[in-house]
C-alpha cells in the first residue's frame, strides 16, 4: 500500500463508521478526482482510490439498508438504472461473444462497481438536504483548485514541491500521467489536462447554474476559469463553448437581449483571447491537424471504425479498441446497441432540463449537476474517450445525489410539507 493509500485508509475508516451517510458520499465524490494516485498496486497494477471508494459506499449503503436487494426496491424509480443495467448487459454480452471478458475482468467490474454505486446514491443518501450536496461540491472544488495551483507553480518551477506532489498525489507512475513528464499546464490531481477539464468546466457551469448563490461564489467561478484557461486543453475550451451555447439556448428566464448581451461577451472574449492568446489558440486548436497527436487520433477513430465494420450492432469487446471521441470508441467497442445505451441514459438525464417550468431551489442544484454532466460528456466526445472517465462518474455520482433529494422533495410537496432547507436564503431562482 502507498503512503497515498495510508491516508487513504484512515479518512475512510473514519467516515465509514459514522452514522451519517453525507461523510462517505462526500469522500466517494473527492476521490473520484484522484486520478493520478494508487491506493495500492497489485500484480505490478495500480488500484486507484475511485473503485476502492465506490466499494466502500456501496459496503456502507448495505450496513444501512440491508441487501442491495432491498436497496433496488426502493419504491422511488429512475429508469435511468435500467438502461445503465442494460449498457452492462451489452459489455458483457460483447466482451463475452468476443472472448475478451477474461483479459478485461478488472476494466469490467471497474465499470460495474460504478453502476452500483450511482444506484446506491440515488437511494441512500435521502437523509441529504441541498445544502449538504451544494457544500461536498463547492469543497471538492476548492480542494481540487488548490491543488491544481500548487501542481502548477510547482510545474512553472515557482514553488519547489515536486517530491511532496509525487508522494501525495501523482505516484501512479506511468506515461499518461502529465506529472511525470513535467509539461507547464494545469490538470491538478488528474493524469491530463483533458480530463481535468471535464471537472472544470462541469463546476463552472454548476455554480453558474445557481444565481442565488452568485455572490457567493464569484470568487470560485473566477478561479475556475483562470484554471481552464491555464490548463490549454482544447477538450476544456470546446466543451466550455458547447455547454455554454445549450446553457443560454435552455435559459427561460433570460430575456432576449440579456441572450444577445452574453452571446456578444463571448464572441469578445473569443476575440480578446484569438488577439492576445494566439500562440495558445493555434497550439490546441487551429494548428492541431499538423500535430503527432491528430494523426495518432486518427489512426485510432480508423482502427475503432473497423471494428465497428466488423460487428454493427455489439462491437468487438468493452475495451478491445479505443477511439478519439466516446462515439468511436463505443461503437467500436459496444456497436450501436452500446453508443445508443449511452445516448439513452445522458439525455434521459439532462432532457429534465427542458421539461420543468417551476423551478425549487433544489431542483436548480439538480439542473447544476446536469450541466456538470454535460461537461463531462462533451469532454468525452471531444478527446476522453472513456465510458468509466473518473470525471464522467463524479458528476454521475452527483446527479444520484441530487435525485435523492429531489425524491424527498417531491414526497413532501405532495403531502404539504415544507421542504426548504432551512440553512438556505430559499429563492426559487434559476435561468430555467
Amino acid at each position: 500500500m502507498t503512503l497515498f493509500g495510508y491516508l487513504w485508509l484512515v479518512i475512510v475508516i473514519c467516515c465509514f463508521l459514522r452514522k451519517d451517510m453525507k461523510y462517505m458520499a462526500f469522500i466517494t465524490l473527492l476521490f473520484m478526482c484522484f486520478q493520478s494516485a494508487n491506493v495500492l498496486y497489485f500484480n505490478d497494477r495500480g488500484v486507484g482510490p475511485q473503485i476502492l471508494t465506490s466499494i466502500m459506499f456501496i459496503a456502507r449503503s448495505v450496513l444501512s439498508h440491508g441487501t442491495i436487494i432491498r436497496i433496488a426496491k426502493d419504491r422511488k424509480k429512475n429508469y435511468v438504472d435500467i438502461f445503465l443495467l442494460l449498457l452492462l448487459g451489452v459489455v458483457l454480452y460483447s466482451s463475452v461473444k468476443n472472448d475478451v471478458l477474461e483479459e478485461r475482468t478488472l476494466a469490467v467490474i471497474q465499470l460495474i462497481v460504478y453502476v452500483v454505486c450511482f444506484i446506491c446514491m440515488e437511494r441512500t443518501l435521502k437523509g441529504m438536504g441541498e445544502a449538504d450536496i451544494y457544500s461536498m461540491i463547492r469543497g471538492i472544488t476548492i480542494i481540487i483548485l488548490t491543488i491544481g495551483a500548487l501542481q502548477w507553480l510547482t510545474a512553472m518551477k515557482i514553488l519547489n514541491l515536486r517530491d511532496i506532489l509525487k508522494v501525495l498525489v501523482y505516484n501512479d507512475n506511468g506515461s499518461s500521467v502529465a506529472f511525470n513528464s513535467q509539461i507547464k499546464r494545469l490538470y491538478s490531481t488528474f493524469m491530463e489536462p483533458s480530463y481535468f477539464a471535464g471537472f472544470v468546466v462541469g463546476a463552472f457551469y454548476y455554480f453558474f447554474s445557481i444565481s442565488t448563490k452568485w455572490k457567493e461564489n464569484i470568487i470560485l467561478m473566477c478561479g475556475l476559469f483562470i484554471e481552464l484557461l491555464l490548463s490549454k486543453s482544447s477538450a476544456a475550451f470546446g466543451a466550455f463553448l458547447v455547454v455554454g451555447i445549450v446553457f443560454v439556448a435552455v435559459s427561460r428566464n433570460i430575456d432576449f437581449q440579456w441572450k444577445i448581451a452574453i452571446i456578444a461577451c463571448g464572441v469578445m472574449g473569443f476575440l480578446f483571447l484569438y488577439f492576445g492568446f494566439y500562440e495558445l489558440l493555434d497550439s490546441v486548436i487551429f494548428s492541431k491537424a499538423d500535430t503527432g497527436s491528430y494523426r495518432t487520433r486518427l489512426a485510432m477513430n480508423n482502427r475503432a471504425m473497423r471494428a465497428f465494420q466488423a460487428s454493427p450492432w455489439y462491437g468487438t469487446g468493452y475495451k478491445s479498441v479505443r477511439g478519439s471521441s466516446i462515439v468511436n470508441t463505443l461503437l467500436g467497442q459496444l456497436g450501436m446497441s452500446g453508443l445508443a445505451l449511452y445516448l439513452i441514459v445522458n439525455i434521459k438525464i439532462f432532457a429534465a432540463v427542458l421539461m420543468k417550468k417551476q423551478r425549487t431551489f433544489c431542483s436548480v442544484l439538480y439542473d447544476g449537476a446536469r450541466f456538470g454532466l454535460l461537461s463531462a460528456v462533451a469532454c468525452q466526445v471531444i478527446a476522453c474517450p472513456d465510458v468509466d472517465l473518473c470525471t464522467y462518474w463524479f458528476w454521475m455520482y452527483a446527479v444520484a445525489a441530487h435525485f435523492a433529494v429531489s425524491g424527498k422533495e417531491s414526497i413532501a410537496r405532495k403531502t404539504g410539507e415544507v421542504v426548504a432547507d432551512e440553512r438556505w436564503n430559499y429563492k426559487a431562482q434559476s435561468f430555467y
